[in-house]
């Protein structure tokens, strides 16, 4: 008998990969200027050239689409972390910015590696892994990177990247 998996429900194999997208990705790919993620699911109609333009753009990061997280224990338990994250290190930065149901689609992006070896970036990466939020709130790397990037990237640095897919 297989068990077939409840909506709603991630196994820890989907777990995995969230830490890995969010803490170690860019640490694999640390030798390189950017990386881009397309997962095997995304078939691109047109796509000119993305490098180029990010770095025209001086971007740090790219994204293809903006969703929203539906998954209730993230929405509600990631917030308010956040929150009490950002009032932690001398005052919200950005807080306006910090909306736990928004995010970047992580299906597609590209991304400045070197960002993501900033010093406060690596601290904020630190503190959410030890949260083991990502296991116990099945927090995804989707609504993680959106944070990253919200509390410490300047928002022109931030592009929507066009695109057919």
């Amino acid at each position: 008998w297989e068990r077939v998996r409840r909506p709603g429900e991630y196994p820890v194999g989907y777990r995995h990969m969230c830490r890995f997208m969010f803490v170690q990705w860019f640490q694999a790919l640390a030798k390189y200027e950017y990386a881009m993620r397309l997962d095997d699911d995304v078939c691109m109609h047109t796509l000119s050239d993305p490098f180029s333009a990010v770095r025209r753009a001086n971007a740090v990061y790219a994204y293809g689409l903006e969703t929203q997280e539906k998954h209730s224990q993230t929405v509600r338990t990631l917030h308010p972390w956040l929150e009490h994250f950002a009032g932690s290190r001398g005052g919200p930065p950005r807080a306006w910015r910090l909306d736990a149901q928004k995010m970047y689609f992580t299906n597609v992006f590209i991304a400045k590696v070197d960002w993501w070896w900033k010093d406060e970036v690596l601290r904020f990466m630190g503190a959410v892994h030890r949260t083991g939020s990502i296991y116990e709130f099945r927090w995804g790397d989707a609504p993680l990177q959106t944070a990253a990037l919200h509390l410490y990237a300047p928002a022109g640095r931030i592009r929507w990247m066009p695109m057919d897919y």
